[in-house]
């Protein structure tokens, strides 16, 4: 609009015509020469109200074909305004859908200037045309009526009209009479009988802010009624704009089972910051996992670093029974960054959580409070929680931080008097490797090699994984395990050892070919794979691994192929 009108002034001043030449006009309005017309249309539009001699070849052109002329000639003519009120209201009565369309249109672009023709926009409400409706909703909200009585009403008709068009039309004027839509919005809400309809109302009655506060009782049973959950969420943001009131409503909700509600709810209780934080704060106790993690991640969208925010977030974290709960408490704790410090004992208590996720998250949280995490896991190795501990030392191992130091904590943890932390010492170090001094690792690995002696599989096959991981120095108590057991679950943990570390010692043929017979094709694959590696020396294998060649199993015929081919070669 801007630019049209800045091109209608350079367009006068080339032509330098002047007001009382302005009838010249019409000749151009009606030539032949499309380019002429346009630029003319464009140039009266600039002169606004003294171009008022134009205005029945403007109407003239509204009724005509070219939707360009007839678009430029609606602006013309709304920028007229009075002189042009009476002839554009007669094209309403045309029969020509695109007619009535434009003329609508026109006196939407007049504002106040046609606030005298409330009964024609209000009785074009009811017009057959989709579009017709839409432009007299759009124009009822612009010209600001003398009677907004009529007006309010045919906007409220609108809100219920079968066209998603024109109810947003109709939703987007009623705001425009303030308090004094109230009324008629309300009992269209009350009315509605679709999710759309009803969010179409619940978004009319949020932009008249503050001066909803009657409707928003109203508003919350009609969000509480919804059935899907894209108008849910929509409605709940429209409520968050509604202040405390609106917050109460919100909170209600979150008493209920329907978690695609109370989802929704939690959704308006963020984008309603600062005043939704205590309600998400108590979500944090909610009975259901789900809530309690929506809650946990909410607060860390929210960038509120407040005192009651940041010890919510931190009991959740150290406290609450779910690791995913705790996962998204102390990555919201993070998103707080510095001003999260009131939570450091908290993430702090978590490196020492017995889910894996939760340390490596509580480690990174801490380096996104600007907390030092080297100092924090070093601290936190002098704990007298033996518990505590043994996680501690795995996750330093994880991020190569005092290896020696932790693995030495471990290595004492496998010869533990409680099977518990032997089992978890052994799953420590079988999670990621360490550069360590020999005399390290030969304690360790002798540790490890005593608790493959034990009678319990479970912790033996930690013990299995962890050996795998420190090389040949572990080759001769893998072996010798392997050639003993003849359960899979532990054959494969040791097989997996030594194939990483590639084991090729030839005299382990044999049992490698007593691994191809198991039940277990991942052992068969396993040990086919390690054949491989020994090459033409295992040639006593060509048989049993022709017969795998056909393996029903895939992964195992392709490994027993490749190891026939090494073999043979």
């Amino acid at each position: 609009m801007h630019r049209l009108r800045l091109t209608s002034i350079l367009l006068l001043a080339a032509f330098a015509i002047p007001a009382a030449a302005q009838n010249d006009w019409s000749a151009k309005l009606s030539s032949s020469d499309r380019k002429q017309q346009l630029a003319a249309i464009d140039a009266l539009m600039a002169l606004g109200p003294k171009a008022e001699g134009a205005v029945k070849p403007l109407v003239t052109l509204l009724d005509g074909k070219d939707e360009e002329l007839r678009l430029h000639a609606s602006m013309a003519l709304g920028s007229i305004g009075a002189a042009a009120i009476e002839p554009t209201v007669a094209l309403m009565s045309s029969k020509d859908d695109a007619t009535r369309f434009y003329a609508v249109w026109t006196l939407g672009w007049m504002g106040t200037a046609a606030k005298g023709t409330t009964k024609h926009l209000a009785a074009a409400i009811d017009d057959p045309s989709p579009l017709v409706r839409r432009k007299a909703a759009f124009a009822l909200g612009r010209v600001k009526p003398e009677d907004t009585a009529s007006a309010i009403a045919a906007l409220a008709k609108a809100l219920a009209d079968e066209n998603a068009d024109v109810r947003i039309a109709a939703g987007e004027a009623l705001p425009e009479f303030g308090a004094a839509a109230l009324p008629a919005l309300t009992k269209a809400l009350e009315s509605a009988t679709t999710d759309e309809g009803k969010l179409a109302v619940g978004k009319s009655v949020a932009k008249l802010g503050g001066a909803a506060a009657a409707a928003v009782p109203l508003l919350g049973k009609a969000f509480r009624s919804l059935k899907t959950p894209a108008t849910m969420t929509s409605m709940a943001e429209e409520l968050s704009h509604l202040g405390k009131p609106a917050v109460a409503e919100l909170t209600e909700t979150l008493k209920l089972e329907d978690m695609q509600l109370v989802a929704a709810a939690l959704r308006g209780l963020q984008k309603a910051n600062p005043d939704g934080a205590p309600a998400i704060v108590d979500a944090l106790g909610d009975k259901r996992r789900e809530v309690r993690i929506q809650a946990a991640v909410a607060l860390g969208q929210m960038n509120l670093p407040e005192k009651m925010v940041v010890i919510g977030l931190s009991y959740a974290a150290k406290q609450d029974s779910d690791a995913d709960v705790r996962v998204a408490a102390l990555q919201s704790i993070g998103n707080l960054g510095s001003g999260a410090k009131l939570a450091l004992p908290g993430v702090e208590a978590c490196l020492a959580d017995l889910d894996g996720r939760v340390r490596q998250v509580a480690f990174f949280t801490l380096t996104r409070m600007g907390v030092n995490p080297r100092d924090s896991l070093v601290k936190a190795l002098q704990s007298d929680d033996e518990r505590a501990r043994i996680p501690i030392a795995g996750l330093m191992l994880k991020q190569n931080m005092e290896a020696e130091e932790a693995m030495k904590v471990l290595a004492t943890a496998l010869k533990h008097e409680k099977k518990e932390m032997r089992v978890a010492a052994a799953a420590a170090l079988a999670d990621v490797p360490a550069r360590v001094n020999a005399e390290t690792m030969n304690e360790v690995v002798a540790a490890l090699s005593q608790t493959l002696k034990e009678d319990d599989l479970p912790l033996k096959i930690q013990a299995a994984r962890a050996l795998g991981q420190f090389g040949k120095s572990a080759f001769p108590v893998l072996y010798e395990t392997l050639k003993t057991t003849k359960d899979p679950a532990l054959q494969t943990a040791l097989l997996r050892g030594l194939r990483a570390r590639g084991f090729r010692e030839v005299e382990a043929v044999p049992t490698l070919i007593e691994c191809l017979k198991s039940s277990s094709a991942e052992v068969r694959w396993q040990s086919a794979f390690i054949l491989a590696n020994i090459g033409p020396q295992a040639k006593e294998a060509i048989e049993p691994l022709q017969t795998l060649a056909n393996d029903g199993d895939r992964t195992v015929a392709i490994y027993a192929r490749n190891a026939l081919k090494r073999i043979q070669r």
